[in-house]
């Protein structure tokens, strides 16, 4: 639970930067006109922070429109309507973002999906951390290893070009190598806003509290 209290965390602390010089982190309570500001060893208690991030300390967000959903394991997964991508990190849904494609899939958004799937890969790029996972192989790319008009240089093209202009691409190879591509990517970018939000909380400085 603690990654939702987190992400509010980051916002505030960007919002209120240019507002008041000084690595302060600002919090606003329901009752009264008053902001506390607290000491690092104050900020990780109330939010929970761990000073090192376990795995079961996240859970993967899994959307519901996913027909064939990855195995995660170890981690803790549950299923949530996410408004872009297959899946994400509770908590961080508005940062991080993975899509899923079959090589088939893949061709097909090469192909007559392209329009909708650039579109797709616009949200991505505005996710702090977002990446396309596809079940094939570079090699698998360059064979042509489908059916249909789209050949090889158009589909290793389009490739090269999203990844290089819109968002990474992961080659995952295969399903299994899939679900280690997505499982490696969700808790690497958990770790990454981890150490990120342990950051904020060693800047802040004595306990202080003023009126608005």
């Amino acid at each position: 639970m603690f990654f939702h209290i987190e992400t509010r965390l980051e916002v505030n602390f960007k919002r209120k930067a240019s507002e008041r010089p000084g690595p302060f982190l600002k919090f606003h309570y329901k009752r009264g006109e008053r902001n506390q500001f607290y000491t690092k060893k104050t900020m990780r208690k109330i939010l929970n922070i761990p000073s090192v991030l376990q795995p079961e300390d996240v859970t993967f967000v899994i959307d519901t429109r996913e027909q064939l959903p990855l195995s995660l394991r170890p981690f803790k997964t549950e299923t949530a309507s996410l408004t872009t991508g297959d899946y994400s990190v509770r908590g961080l849904e508005h940062l991080i973002s993975v899509e899923r494609k079959s090589l088939s899939d893949f061709i097909q958004c090469v192909g007559r999906e392209r329009s909708r799937f650039e579109k797709e890969l616009q949200r991505l790029k505005a996710f702090r951390f977002a990446a396309v996972c596809v079940e094939a192989s570079f090699g698998s790319l360059e064979a042509g290893l489908w059916n249909g008009r789209i050949t090889p240089q158009q589909a290793m093209g389009s490739f090269l070009s999203w990844s290089a202009n819109l968002c990474p691409f992961l080659l995952a190879g295969d399903r299994d190598g899939a679900e280690k591509a997505v499982s490696g990517y969700l808790w690497h970018s958990a770790r990454h806003m981890h150490a990120e939000l342990l950051g904020f909380t060693e800047a802040v400085r004595q306990p202080e509290t003023i009126r608005n």
